[in-house]
């Protein structure tokens, strides 16, 4: 087997192991060493083509899609061969893992077969699994957290048809039929959306001869696909009753970075993040624990331009005042740099652990892929990640914090129980 060895300097080192090597005379497929032993050998087929992608006419496509190649690919998979597909705002994914290479790589002909040449011949299929999506999602939409997460979804993508979540996918999905998903699947199949990569504690040369040749007999088009630029949509206050709720979900929203801002910004914003996060509860945190607030949550999101970070908390009527302030006083502080440096210190250490054991897992090697080899122009080293971890200063996040918190990027969500709640007082509240 030849190796790229012009990728040399693109490649990850776990100690002295090589994490990612190229076996692909063009970019489309590699090798990925994993740290902790397993038998098991992960196949993952990214499609660069997610929700974001879609037409406001054609919006839950690549959801439909996703599923009804799922079912022909999973009719007839040997017993021991898992697989699974995702779909999220910016690739329909597909794994494949077994400890059996023999009949890994049955799993792995058959998926090539049918992703090449998809028989969009059946109705029965398409109709299953459509009506399947549709009760899925119209249960979904009872879910009180699905909700808050979809006005958060809003306040992301304010002037685009995709800013909705897949539960609001429902009025244009029942339209959908299957000559739709069949134009759409030859258009996303393409050589520029797609990338194929082994997972593994060694290389199986006959599981990568294999995937070597059903690429190079794959007659794919050229194209990629066209991701809109989102809108943060500005300071608002945004309240949404739900009277059979008790209690308020309370969330401030701001607009992120996004993952094609350098990685050490991107590394600088995580750590901010996770510092706020701060699960020992101490430091700037602590006035709002002494408040009687126990539920306090830092999520974060990074998209292709602009991702977005989000505070929230359940609180009853009388706290969602006090909470704007204190969050705000957090956020002062953390702007003006007072910052517990152990706490730093034990974040960064725990980041670059983190990195490494991720990989045990479909949604660990999710994230490093699209992180590191999907959407970066380089793929650092471990050497130098845990390099730009390490020189991470109190300075980068204060910098970061004001990069990030501004009251007219701002987004306040108050969604819960009917209340009386007086705006004006909610935004003299807000004070960075």
């Amino acid at each position: 087997m030849n190796f790229n060895k012009k990728l040399s300097d693109l490649y990850w080192y776990f100690k002295d192991r090589k994490l990612v090597t190229n076996f692909n005379r063009e970019p489309d497929c590699y090798f990925l060493y994993l740290p902790r032993y397993t038998e098991k050998t992960f196949v993952d087929i990214y499609i660069k083509a997610g929700a974001l992608s879609e037409k406001e006419e054609l919006v839950g496509i690549g959801h439909l899609l996703e599923h009804y190649i799922s079912e022909l690919v999973n009719k007839g998979l040997p017993d021991d061969v898992r697989f699974e597909a995702r779909i999220n705002d910016y690739y329909i994914v597909f794994y494949l893992e077994s400890s059996d290479n023999k009949n890994l790589i049955c799993a792995i002909e058959k998926f090539f077969e049918t992703i090449a040449n998809p028989d969009f011949s059946r109705q029965e299929i398409f109709d299953y699994e459509k009506k399947s999506i549709i009760n899925e999602l119209e249960n979904e939409k009872n879910d009180t957290e699905l909700k808050l997460e979809r006005l958060i979804e809003r306040t992301r993508y304010s002037d685009e048809p995709n800013r909705r979540s897949f539960v609001d996918h429902l009025p244009r999905l029942k339209y959908l039929k299957i000559e739709d998903i069949a134009a759409y699947h030859k258009k996303i199949f393409t050589k520029e959306n797609l990338k194929v990569f082994v997972s593994s504690t060694k290389l199986n040369p006959r599981v990568c001869d294999v995937i070597n040749d059903k690429l190079g007999q794959l007659n794919l088009p050229n194209g990629s696909v066209n991701f809109p630029k989102p809108a943060y949509s500005g300071f608002q206050v945004q309240i949404s009753d739900e009277p059979d709720m008790s209690g308020n979900y309370v969330a401030m929203t701001f607009p992120s970075i996004g993952r094609s801002e350098s990685l050490r910004d991107n590394m600088i914003f995580e750590l901010m993040a996770e510092v706020m996060r701060d699960k020992e509860r101490k430091g700037i945190r602590q006035k709002i624990r002494e408040a009687g607030i126990y539920d306090f949550s830092v999520a974060y999101s990074q998209g292709i331009y602009n991702g977005y970070l989000s505070i929230q908390s359940h609180l009853n009527k009388e706290q969602v005042v006090p909470w704007v302030e204190m969050v705000s006083g957090m956020i002062r502080e953390l702007k003006k740099g007072k910052l517990d440096l152990l706490l730093l210190k034990k974040t960064k250490k725990k980041r670059a652990g983190d990195m490494l054991v991720s990989w045990r897992n479909n949604e660990g090697r999710f994230n490093i892929l699209t992180r590191f080899i999907l959407d970066q122009k380089d793929i650092p080293s471990h050497k130098t990640v845990k390099k730009m971890i390490a020189s991470v200063s109190e300075s980068d996040i204060r910098a970061m914090t004001q990069k990030i918190f501004d009251k007219e990027k701002m987004n306040l969500i108050i969604f819960g129980e009917t209340v009386v709640l007086n705006q004006e007082k909610l935004e003299r509240a807000v004070v960075f």
